[in-house]
């Protein structure tokens, strides 16, 4: 194969171009080297382009994607850049990198959703081949309704430098607990709510809100949908019911309080940007939180919350901008926190991780824009995701007995978003859902009718229960698609690490922890299949979870290996530099002020009133249960 050595128009000269014929310029009847797809229109335009004299548009009435192929390795790096714009605003699409075998069977593939401006754009997207990879593709998109015009795509390969860094300093935000969508209070449910830890329900079930409440657990208490006679044919609320919609959610509220069940929270409609159950046009809406927040303070009712929009997807053809962006100031005020259902991966987009990023801005930017200070719930989250490494599985939507939910495939996606959407922003994912149901078809539940727990109750028990409500959620940035992806919660001295590979080849990564003096491992365990399915004979994987040996190395570095379609759960204890008092990883001005807060003189154990517990036991650095100016001559030391 011809590689070109280019220096063209926004690439750093010498950089290795995999394709032939990036720009487009040159063919007969269509740019050479490059093949399409689908029935939506192929534009090889010869006006607009960003450089030369050609580019693509692609879209129109339905989808239109360009790819080209060429031969690859497993274990390099590879990135695709194309430059894109939208044809005259409104545009949607793709880059894709996607990997295949040597009889092209695709192992994997990473997705950036694009909606350009009509200004050219630089976009990315990159991963890791796994082993096995014998072709990689740079595929282009444009979605149905749209068109985007696309030129100057680079294919390159890099070097892999397979280090995840967890830096303590990182700290994105405050961990808010686990959530779960039940609908009653059998064992199964409790089985699944008391393992995990789930800290918040969503339900409509008064004895599961009831089971909840008697047990610590807050409950988000959603209405699927107005009453039918306030609704027009299309299921849409009317605009003269909004009112009386507002009394009925007052009323109900006050019902469950009388009844020894007081929500956290409450949603006010399943999805009101669809159809399915209650459509509320986005005015309305910002109208019926408004009236709702004052119903329930009229009734006393100030403690409960409301959690919305909670649209349907973080980005579906921007509906989270215009709800959010339709709600005022008193409108934003009337919420307790911002809420979203994630159905993105194997609906939008694809890839697990790499979707839910790409994804997120699509909420997190105009709720941040409103008020960044509100929480982030994504109250319904698992994946849509049928088909993994090239095997079609039945929908969990559409099969209850048996479906991809059966796989540990499914699992290391189901712990994979989770993560993701914690890495982006989000405070508390809610899992659809605890246990499957009798009088539904679908199979989305934790645990199965018979009480049988899928994989994904397996994998996520490894970690869950370990996190600690209001943990910091460590920045990770921008982890190296295809290598293994992970989440990490600092609390204290503890930090808990949660790890996937959903590739199904084993994959090797090494941790670097910074910012503390030492790691002790504590606990790593692994969930992985035990012994694989049939989906012939509809015969779930079955999973095992085991101890992982592994050790520290120098400069508190962790080498990890993980199998196909599996994850890791680690617990270490951290120990920190003396002087350290507020255990940030680094000695500073914070520390100083710590210290003279907590300055009590010697065999005083009693801590001041301005010293917290913490603070005080640490300060105490010559650890004789005073903290005074021996202590500081200790912290002078370390301050050196």
């Amino acid at each position: 194969m011809l590689a070109v050595l280019i220096s063209g128009p926004g690439w750093a000269a010498g950089e290795v171009n995999l394709l032939l014929n990036p720009s487009f310029e040159t063919g007969a009847g269509a740019p050479d080297a490059w093949n399409t797809w689908g029935d939506g229109d192929f534009v090889w335009r010869a006006d607009g382009a960003r450089s030369g004299g050609r580019c693509m548009q692609l879209g129109g009435a339905a989808m239109a994607l360009m790819y080209q192929r060429v031969p690859g390795s497993g274990g390099a790096a590879y990135v695709v850049h194309a430059w894109a714009r939208s044809n005259a605003g409104g545009g949607a699409g793709a880059l894709k990198i996607e990997f295949h075998d040597l009889w092209e069977n695709k192992i994997a593939e990473q997705v950036q959703s694009i909606a350009p401006p009509t200004a050219w754009t630089e976009y990315t997207v990159a991963g890791v081949a796994p082993q096995g990879t014998a072709r990689v593709t740079a595929t282009v998109v444009g979605w149905g309704g749209s068109t985007v015009l696309f030129d100057d795509m680079l294919l390159m390969a890099e070097a892999v430098e397979p280090e995840l860094l967890i830096d303590v300093h990182a700290r994105s935000h405050t961990f808010g607990g686990f959530g779960a969508q039940i609908w009653d209070a059998s064992a199964d449910t409790r089985l699944v709510c008391e393992t995990l830890n789930i800290r918040h329900v969503r339900t409509s079930s008064l004895p599961a809100a009831a089971y909840a409440a008697g047990n610590g657990i807050d409950v988000l208490w959603v209405r699927w949908q107005a009453p039918d006679a306030w609704m027009d044919g299309d299921n849409a609320l009317l605009s003269e019911y909004v009112d009386d919609y507002a009394v009925l959610w007052a009323d109900t509220v006050t019902n469950l309080a009388t009844a020894g069940i007081t929500p956290a929270c409450i949603e006010l409609s399943n999805e009101p940007d669809g159809r399915w159950n209650t459509y509320i046009a986005p005015a309305d809406y910002n109208t019926l939180v408004k009236l709702t927040r004052a119903a329930l303070d009229a009734r006393g009712l100030t403690e409960v919350g409301i959690v919305g929009p909670s649209l349907s997807n973080l980005d579906w053809a921007g509906h989270n901008a215009a709800w959010i962006n339709a709600l005022d100031a008193d409108g934003v005020a009337a919420l307790a926190a911002w809420g979203v259902h994630a159905w993105d991966d194997g609906g939008i987009c694809a890839g697990g991780a790499s979707c839910m990023r790409s994804v997120w801005p699509a909420f997190g930017n105009p709720t941040a824009a409103q008020d960044p200070a509100l929480p982030h719930f994504v109250t319904e989250f698992a994946t849509k995701e049928d088909t993994f490494h090239g095997v079609t599985y039945p929908h969990p939507d559409s099969f209850r007995d048996y479906n991809a939910a059966n796989t540990m495939a499914f699992a290391a996606r189901v712990f994979e978003n989770a993560l993701a959407l914690i890495n982006s922003g989000a405070e508390a994912p809610f899992i659809w859902q605890a246990t499957d149901q009798v009088w539904e078809t679908k199979g989305w539940g934790l645990v199965d009718l018979a009480g049988q727990p899928k994989p994904a109750f397996e994998a996520l028990r490894t970690l869950w229960p370990e996190i600690p409500m209001g943990a910091h959620v460590l920045d990770l940035g921008a982890q190296t698609e295809g290598l293994v992806y992970g989440g990490a919660f600092l609390d204290g001295a503890r930090l808990v690490i949660g790890l996937v590979n959903d590739s199904p080849v084993e994959q090797t990564q090494t941790l670097r922890i910074a910012g503390v003096a030492g790691v002790q491992i504590v606990q790593a365990a692994a969930c992985l299949v035990d012994e694989p399915g049939s989906l012939a004979n509809a015969v779930p994987d079955t999973v095992q979870v085991a101890n992982a040996n592994l050790s520290v190395a120098a400069e508190n570095r962790i080498t990890v290996t993980l199998s196909g379609d599996s994850t890791l759960s680690l617990v270490l204890d951290v120990s920190y530099l003396a002087g350290d008092l507020d255990r940030n990883g680094r000695i500073d001005t914070a520390d100083v002020a710590l210290l003279v807060d907590c300055l009590a003189g010697p065999g005083v154990t009693e801590r001041p009133a301005e010293c917290g517990a913490n603070a005080f036991a640490a300060a105490d650095l010559d650890g004789d249960g005073d903290v005074d100016l021996r202590d500081a001559a200790v912290f002078a030391g370390a301050m050196r």
